[in-house]
């Protein structure tokens, strides 16, 4: 459930406390009276954990999507994975992984932003970079009750079918990357962890040390790229996010060093008014020989 708050949501402002989306002005509240008679909401940390504890499940699934046609070739490759990473043979798990087309554009079921903590999200997405609408904005100038607060009154000026304060919390929680990994997370553990491989979330830990002039990679992670607008009342966006993760064989995990890396973009297309939205990822895979 999303969560909702009688008050407004918005940047804080220099007292630190939060802030009001009203017309595009910011106006201090506290935290008392924003959660008066509301469930309190969860620390980021905690919608990590309860997203990517562990690999348990992954071993049993039979069933990665809605489609038959999709399960049946991510059956043949985790087999396929499981033989040959025994057999230490990295080139030929590469090779798997970059035949299953599927892997280019995998659908991830749409769920509504959970109920955490405001101030946390704002202190989150301040640190991003971002394309919003094709400009840049990079973390030296983003701050939380700064351009924040800005593109809050350009976000609220476009709300006609919802309300601003509901607007703004709904798209930190697409911009979060502790929110959007633990999210990909899940789905990319059923379909690449087993009793061979574990899968590692590196975007939460903001530590994409990625050396520079590999090919296939980059060395720092891409902006978030934001497209929002208003068609017919409603508010539409498409919300494309670059994130890290590794796989480990089980036997190197205390290494600290991935076996496999990869890059991995979660494409959101949503309409905020009516709920509705649209969610898959496309897997970037190292070259054989890298």
């Amino acid at each position: 459930m999303v969560a909702r708050t009688s008050s407004g949501r918005g940047a804080r402002n220099s007292s630190g406390s939060a802030g009001v989306i009203s017309s595009g002005r910011l106006v201090s509240t506290s935290s008392k009276d924003r959660n008066h008679g509301k469930p309190q909401p969860q620390p980021l940390s905690t919608v990590v954990n309860n997203s990517s504890n562990t690999n348990s499940g992954a071993e049993s699934a039979t069933s990665f999507s809605h489609y038959p046609k999709i399960d049946n070739a991510i059956l043949t490759m985790k087999s396929a994975l499981g033989r040959f990473t025994r057999a230490n043979d990295r080139r030929m798990v590469l090779r798997t992984l970059k035949e299953v087309k599927y892997l280019k554009a995998l659908p991830i079921d749409p769920r509504p932003p959970p109920m955490v903590d405001l101030e946390e999200l704002e202190l989150e997405v301040a640190k991003e970079s971002l394309v919003l609408n094709g400009q840049a904005f990079h973390p030296s100038v983003i701050g939380v009750g700064n351009d924040a607060s800005a593109n809050a009154s350009m976000i609220s000026s476009l709300a006609v079918t919802l309300s601003p304060d509901t607007l703004y919390y709904d798209l930190l929680c697409r911009l979060a990357r502790t929110i959007t990994s633990s999210d990909c997370y899940a789905k990319l553990n059923e379909i690449l962890g087993s009793h061979e491989l574990n899968l590692m979330n590196a975007s939460a830990e903001r530590k994409p040390k990625i050396k520079k002039g590999k090919p296939g990679f980059v060395s720092d992670t891409p902006p978030i790229e934001i497209n929002i607008f208003e068609e017919g009342g409603n508010i539409h966006a498409h919300i494309v996010t670059t994130l890290g993760f590794g796989l480990y064989r089980k036997l190197d995990v205390n290494t600290g060093r991935p076996w496999i890396k990869m890059q991995v973009e979660l494409n959101e297309r949503m309409n905020f008014s009516s709920g509705s939205q649209v969610r898959h990822i496309t897997i970037h895979w190292p070259d054989m020989y890298v």
